[in-house]
């Protein structure tokens, strides 16, 4: 049996090539990333699954990486990947976000398994009535996803439309934190309803929005790889969300929280940094 060599796979990995790496801590081969810097490869578009550590940092470091699609890069206890940071703040790398799928899906998860918790325990609604409240937003959620597709396809941007949605369901939060058993009964469907109307209906702007970008023949791959941050803000929405209840003894600082983010998010969205062009 013949052996390849780390160099030899390095070698097999071409400039601009799109590469996926984990976390270090996830198992990843630092050999071949020191192969690669040594071969002096160019340009790749590095995806960091779920987020970028030392192996990124290194590629960064050695201006092997033209493009860079992670939530961040960090080195653990040690803090923020210093070579990254200079990287981003100098222009030298390309930068797609990959956060805005993250923590639209964890507010989406948030809000879908606490709501009825929300009105019973918090509010003191019948499981009966804050059912029909819940019904009636995931209703809403269904045909907002038609709703938003419709407005990204004839009035705005695919972008704008998910920083709009991000800070309304910015905006919902706060007003779902303001709660009490006083509200009228038909405001509090209303923005139940807003709220899941955006925070439950942006997923096909964006898989729309990554289709547009992505090269055709990675459109599979790409879209794969970025539900990837989806399902891990759905996975972390509901445990944070949970650990705030918990910690704060009610469910107003939860929504709070879950209300900053997107709003950070959606002005993030709004800024006028060049997006790539499509197809590329």
């Amino acid at each position: 049996m013949s052996y390849v060599s780390v160099d030899e796979l390095a070698a097999r990995v071409p400039d601009g090539a799109l590469l996926a790496i984990p976390k270090e801590d996830g198992g990843g081969a630092m050999a071949a990333t020191r192969a690669l810097i040594r071969r002096g490869v160019k340009n790749l578009h590095l995806v960091c699954v779920p987020v970028g550590g030392m192996q990124a940092d290194l590629l960064i470091g050695a201006g092997c990486v033209g493009t860079l699609e992670c939530s961040g890069v960090a080195l653990g206890e040690f803090g923020p990947a210093p070579r990254f940071v200079d990287a981003v703040r100098g222009g030298k790398i390309a930068m797609r976000d990959a956060t805005c799928q993250a923590i639209y899906s964890a507010v989406q998860v948030a809000l879908m398994t606490y709501l009825i918790s929300y009105l019973k325990l918090g509010l003191g609604y019948s499981l009966v009535l804050a059912g029909a409240v819940y019904s009636t937003a995931s209703a809403a959620s269904i045909g907002g996803r038609i709703l938003w597709g419709t407005v990204a396809d004839r009035l705005f941007t695919p972008r704008r439309v998910l920083a709009g949605l991000g800070m309304a369901m910015s905006i919902c939060g706060l007003a779902a934190a303001s709660f009490t058993a006083e509200w009228p009964l038909a405001l509090v469907f209303v923005v139940c309803t807003v709220y899941a109307l955006t925070a439950a209906a942006w997923n096909g702007v964006f898989l729309a929005e990554v289709v547009r970008f992505a090269p055709p023949e990675s459109v599979g791959r790409i879209t794969g790889g970025t539900q990837v941050f989806t399902f891990g803000g759905a996975m972390a929405g509901g445990p944070v969300f949970g650990a705030t209840v918990a910690l704060t003894g009610g469910y107003a600082w939860g929504f709070v929280l879950f209300a900053v983010i997107p709003m950070l998010m959606g002005l993030q969205l709004l800024s006028p940094r060049a997006a790539p062009a499509p197809g590329r």
